[in-house]
This record gives structure tokens, sequence and C-alpha cells, in this order.
């Protein structure tokens, strides 16, 4: 049973490491996007609603998630 609960908590550990790191680099990138674009992300999501920008920032975490899935799988055996 010991050696059941080991691999659940590598498990657990390795899948907190993975959100942690997904997270921290969708902060980054949102802020890279609110340095780099001409607008202002927030007001242009919070205040005005822009669907466009909307769609962009839905399209980033996509793309962060495939990569954050794609680097989570175990290694091959």
């Amino acid at each position: 049973m010991s050696g059941a609960l080991a691999a659940l908590a590598r498990l657990a550990s390795g899948t907190g490491v993975t959100v942690l790191v997904g997270m921290l680099s969708f902060v980054l990138a949102y802020a890279v996007l609110e340095r780099a674009l001409p607008f202002s992300l927030t007001r242009e999501l919070g205040q005005k609603r822009n669907p466009a920008v909307g769609v962009l920032m839905l399209s980033l975490a996509i793309g962060l998630a495939l990569i954050a899935a794609a680097t989570a799988r175990p290694p091959a055996p």
C-alpha cells in the first residue's frame, strides 16, 4: 500500500509543478502582451468587452495548455 501511496504523491507533486509553471507562463505572457500591444488588454477586456481581444487571450490560453499537456506526459519506459 505504501508503494501506491508514494506513487500517488509523486504524481500529485509533478502535477502541481506543471500547474504552477503553466499559470506562471500565462501571467508572464499576459504581462508581455500588455506591454507589447499598443492598447491595454485589461481595459479592452474589462471595460470595452472587446470580443477580438477575448479570442486572442483564449488562443493564448489554449496554446499554453497544449504546451503544458505535452510536457506533462510521463517519460516513455
